[in-house]
């Protein structure tokens, strides 16, 4: 007698007869039940034992999972701000460009205005000088 997985290969099945109207008289076999014999007190801990390190494993992955939800969550809110101020240091660096030429043009000006104001001022003293001169020459035409 062979046995498979707890089922009598080798014994002869029971034969039956179908019952229904198409099938009347028509024989099939079935097999005897399986029996179940009840396993050793050893394997039923090392079974339990692996359910028991599958469920701490299961509950470690969930916690891992969490976490790693958490940190991906804080990456992109890491990832969002680094994006902003990068925004900011070049927004930063045009303003600072801006500034060195408003500064320099300042200075252009500045240069400007200096010279211009010695122009005037030499301008000025000559049209005075002039002034004096014309006065001069109406006081002693006069005289004359």
């Amino acid at each position: 007698m062979g046995r498979r997985r707890g089922v009598f290969v080798a014994l002869l099945p029971t034969i039956l007869r179908h019952m229904l109207l198409k099938n009347t008289g028509r024989r099939f076999f079935k097999c005897p039940k399986p029996e179940d014999n009840e396993l050793p007190p050893r394997i039923v801990i090392l079974i339990s034992s692996l359910k028991r390190k599958l469920e701490d494993a299961e509950m470690q992955r969930d916690i891992l999972k969490k976490k790693m939800a958490a940190y991906d969550i804080a990456a992109s809110i890491e990832a969002q701000t680094i994006s902003k101020l990068g925004e900011k240091v070049v927004e930063r660096n045009i303003l600072k460009k801006k500034l060195v030429d408003v500064e320099s043009a300042a200075a252009i000006d500045a240069g400007t205005i200096a010279t211009l104001s010695k122009i005037v001022a030499h301008q000025w003293m000559l049209i005075r000088v002039l002034c004096g001169c014309f006065v001069g020459f109406v006081a002693l035409w006069f005289l004359l």
